[in-house]
């Protein structure tokens, strides 16, 4: 009777065993890389949400007639027919933004004291350039930019490009 209780607790062999090791192994691969896109996306999703605060900050200071007229006098002295003509505001992460209209910027970095970090590294982000232009009918456009390690401009607000666009 002694000799049957024992054959019939083998335990696992190791054939079991290391397939069952083999299954953990897969799961938690599978999960970091989920776990790692997941925060990649993350980051990239708070800096096209940091992009779209600015934008609105932009609008907002653009919205004000007495900017609006400076910045259209900035970028198009004289409303000059076609209308054309970029103005840049460029900042660093967490230094206030830079550029030739002196009110508005004053505005602007009233809305935005300084620039954002940058959360998504990939692409090696130096700088935020927002930037405003004469449309025609004394109207403005902006948009913001992230400036990226080999000085190429992707558009994150109010259109979100590269590898931005991945996060709308």
């Amino acid at each position: 009777m002694k000799n049957s209780f024992i054959k019939s607790n083998k335990g696992f062999s190791l054939a079991e065993m290391i397939i069952a090791l083999a299954i953990i192994v897969f799961l938690v691969g599978f999960a970091g890389v989920q776990l790692v896109r997941y925060i990649e996306k993350s980051k990239l999703s708070k800096d096209v949400s940091n992009a779209k605060t600015m934008y609105s900050d932009i609008v907002t200071t653009i919205g004000e007639a007495q900017i609006h007229d400076e910045l259209l006098i900035a970028i198009n002295p004289g409303y000059v027919n076609p209308p054309g003509g970029i103005l840049d505001f460029t900042a660093l992460p967490g230094a206030a933004f830079t550029g030739t209209a002196g009110h508005a910027l004053t505005t602007l970095n009233q809305y935005r004291p300084v620039a954002p970090e940058f959360n998504y590294n990939k692409n090696n982000p130096t700088s935020w350039v927002i930037n405003v232009e004469d449309i025609g009918n004394h109207e403005l456009a902006a948009r913001v930019y992230i400036v990226d390690g080999t000085g190429a401009r992707i558009e994150v607000a109010p259109n979100v490009t590269g590898p931005y666009a991945d996060v709308e």
